[in-house]
């Protein structure tokens, strides 16, 4: 018999996902993607991408980068950076957000308009993201360039 030291099973596996759709950052910013496509009849839609991140002087403790990337099909596939989710992978929270810089002007030195210490935190600064006039514009503008093409 293999002896078994970890501290959990498939059954704990499973409520800690049906937890982590609630919870987990990302899992928040997939359910805010797919209701932009909803919102939009698929015209502009959210897509989320993940990528190994690193810092050039190492300091900071993020170790991903997730892009919260809206995606206009009608429109070549245009894809455009609305802000990017600074965060380590083991780690519900801490993670970081800059709005409306690229992943590469973030790789000399982390300056996120947000750090989120909690779920409470994330979803304020979403909203305000999400919601601001500059982002509701943007998205008016892509979606009326996509019903005209």
């Amino acid at each position: 018999m293999t002896m078994d030291l970890w501290n959990f099973n498939k059954a704990t596996l499973q409520q800690s996902l049906q937890k982590s759709n609630e919870e987990l950052p990302d899992s928040i910013l997939k359910e805010q993607a797919e209701a932009l496509g909803k919102k939009t009849d698929g015209l502009v839609y959210g897509k989320i991408s993940n990528m190994k991140y690193e810092l050039k002087n190492r300091k900071e403790k993020y170790t991903m980068a997730t892009m919260f990337d809206i995606i206009v099909p009608k429109l070549e596939s245009y894809r455009y950076t609305l802000f990017i989710m600074f965060s380590r992978p083991e780690k519900s929270y801490p993670v970081a957000i800059t709005v409306g810089r690229s992943i590469t002007e973030e790789t000399d030195k982390l300056t996120p308009q947000y750090v989120c210490k909690n779920k409470k935190d994330f979803m304020a600064a979403l909203k305000k993201t999400l919601s601001s006039e500059e982002v509701t514009n943007t998205i008016e503008t892509l979606y009326l360039k996509a019903l005209k093409s």
